[in-house]
């Protein structure tokens, strides 16, 4: 079943509209300590699957990878929207594939943070109906708090 298809199937069976409310309240905490942020584009060809692109994104310490996400488009759908530092990132890689939805796989911000954004840039965003009601309701997701503080991430979903 080609990719375009099994997306489809999915986005009928599983899912439905978002309509979410994932404002920043906050901005990057500073820190001392000398992070960065890494990403990179690849296509899955060696795969076989010629028709779907990833971008791993990543807060770098000390140049080493950490906190690192990927994203996937196949045609015109995003498969989850990372961390929202990566904003800007995401948004370019979005626009510049021509993506048209976003299909989140569960809320947690490393899989959510950039869905306000995307939305703003004309995507349709989908996701199954217990993240579409979590988002909708903004509720937060405390495991994850700490960890992006201590990146100097900052807030996003809280």
């Amino acid at each position: 079943m080609a990719a375009r298809q099994l997306s489809s199937l999915f986005l009928r069976a599983v899912a439905r509209p978002v309509s979410a409310r994932m404002d920043k309240t906050g901005s990057a905490i500073a820190s001392a300590l000398p992070f960065g942020k890494a990403w990179r584009e690849s296509n899955m060809a060696w795969l076989g699957a010629d028709e779907v692109n990833r971008a791993a994104f990543s807060k770098t310490l000390f140049g080493t990878p950490l906190m690192g996400v990927g994203v996937y488009v196949v045609g015109d759908t995003m498969v989850d929207s990372g961390f929202s530092f990566f904003e800007s990132e995401v948004v370019s890689y979005a626009q510049k594939l021509g993506v048209k939805r976003v299909v989140l796989t569960h809320f947690h911000e490393d899989h959510s943070g950039n869905v306000k954004a995307l939305q703003n840039a004309g995507c349709e965003v989908v996701a199954p109906r217990l993240t579409a009601k979590m988002m909708e309701e903004h509720l937060p997701i405390h495991p994850y708090r700490h960890i992006s503080k201590q990146a100097g991430c900052g807030p996003n979903l809280y």
